[in-house]
Order: structure tokens, then sequence, then C-alpha cells
């Protein structure tokens, strides 16, 4: 683990970059992850689907702390004991985030703009060709690596192909579809309803504006979707969801600034 700045940081998980001295010590991600959903939706992905490196950031290798006392106690003892799961990944030169708010190309550069909008398309293409829905598209998760941009991170993903449900981790609203976004939503207010208190629901809630209450939220479910929203507020993957998304990141670049704006933990401002 180096000693640069954090990638990222969230309830569930942070990202570090580090280095694989196993393999001349190239430059990895670590993502450390408290919830055994987001792994497990990873490396369904990474094992299960046919991915692509030309379009999918690498895998390069996964540790459980139940099964691997090893990697529990030495992260344990380099203060990482919270969390019980780590997927590493080849590391890109930075994100597409990082790229629309350094290096000045949105809503002035429009070749640029076109040129990273296809590989975007590409990399979304080729994960629904495979029957794969992303359900996480936003600038952090679209890295730049050997020269083109590539999605990375498939905590979140979803095979539409076998009908699997959205997860219930907490996603970016900024760049989620309002469907999907309205489902985590109404989950927090059944979970107020029932009076259900526990640390993920508190942070969650630091999320919602103050002044809304469940009513508030209760008020503006979409009724009679059916087809698609389940009795327990799961919702049925579909590349609809990843579309929304990619429409979003397209207003980013275009414009210079996000569709909807987001706090740090990924909350609607």
């Amino acid at each position: 683990i180096t000693k640069m700045p954090l990638l990222h940081k969230s309830f569930n998980s942070c990202s570090r970059w580090g280095v694989d001295h196993g393999v001349g010590n190239k430059k990895v991600v670590l993502k450390f992850s408290k919830s055994q959903e987001q792994y497990s939706r990873e490396l369904n992905a990474r094992e299960n689907v046919q991915l692509d490196d030309q379009y999918i950031i690498p895998f390069v290798a996964k540790y459980n702390a139940i099964e691997n006392r090893a990697f529990r106690d030495e992260a344990e003892l380099k203060g990482y004991g919270a969390y019980k799961y780590l997927i590493v990944t080849e590391s890109g030169n930075r994100n597409l985030k990082s790229a629309i708010q350094n290096e000045y190309f949105a809503g002035i550069d429009g070749a640029l703009v076109r040129q990273y909008t296809r590989e975007m398309f590409a990399a979304v293409a080729h994960l629904h060709n495979q029957g794969l829905c992303h359900c996480d598209i936003k600038p952090t998760n679209l890295v730049f690596h050997m020269d083109r941009l590539k999605l990375a991170d498939l905590g979140a993903s979803a095979r539409f192909s076998h009908a699997e449900t959205v997860g219930k981790s907490k996603l970016n609203y900024s760049y989620t579809c309002p469907e999907l976004a309205q489902v985590y939503m109404d989950r927090i207010a059944r979970r107020r309803k029932d009076g259900l208190e526990d640390c993920e629901e508190e942070d969650a809630r630091k999320d919602i504006d103050p002044l809304t209450s469940a009513t508030d939220i209760e008020r503006l479910t979409y009724a009679n979707d059916g087809e698609k929203l389940q009795e327990d507020g799961a919702y049925t993957a579909d590349p609809a969801m990843d579309m929304w998304s990619v429409g979003a990141v397209l207003f980013n670049m275009c414009v210079g600034e996000p569709l909807f704006l987001s706090n740090f933990e990924d909350g609607l401002s």
C-alpha cells in the first residue's frame, strides 16, 4: 500500500493505490470493502462473464478475511481490520472525473469528448453483449488504462440475462436512473417507518434533505411499476439503467458540470 492519498472512501469501502511486488512492482488499486454483496457481485462478473481487458480494467487478485487468516491478520495490523474483503485490479493513470476537473476539455474540446464517448459506449456495449449491467457508471468508474477509457468497479453489477436484481448498496444519485434512486429512497422510508436503526441506515439518512420526511419520500413513489419493482424493493437489472448513466456522464463532459450535484458520499446535493 502506498502512502498516497485515498482514491475514494465511502461508508462501505475505501480504495488505495498499491504496488504488486510479485509482478515487477506493477501499480495496482486495492479496493477494501465491508460489503460481502459488493465483493460477491464483482467476483460473479469477473468469474462467470467473459470480460475483455480492452474494455474492462483487468483483475489481479481477491482476498477474503473470513477464509484467509493471513490476510485478516495483516489487514488488522495495517489498520484495515474493518474491511473483510479486498479486490485488487490493475491501475489506470487517472479517472474521467479527474480529467474533467483538471484537463479543461469538458465543454471545450469536442473532438476529445467524442473520442471518450466512443470509448465509453464501446465498454458499455461489451458488458451488455455479455448480458451484464454495470449499474454504477459514473466518471470515477471510468478509468484511463493503456491509453483507453475503460470501466472499473463491478461491485454493483448484475446479469440481466439471468434476471438478477440490482443490489442494496447505496448508489451515486448523480448518475443513477430515477427509478433506481427511488427504490433506494423507498427502502429508507420503509426502514424509518419500521423503526429500524443501524449504522448503514443512519449513514444513508445524511444523504437526504433533513426537511424531507419519510412521508414526503413515499409520496414520490412510482406507482404500478410491478413488472420490475419487486416486493422487497429490489429492481431487476436492465441495460436502460446504464444508458441513463451514460447520458449523465456525457452531459458532464459536454457541459463541464454534472447533471445533478452530489457530495463526497455520493448523496444528492
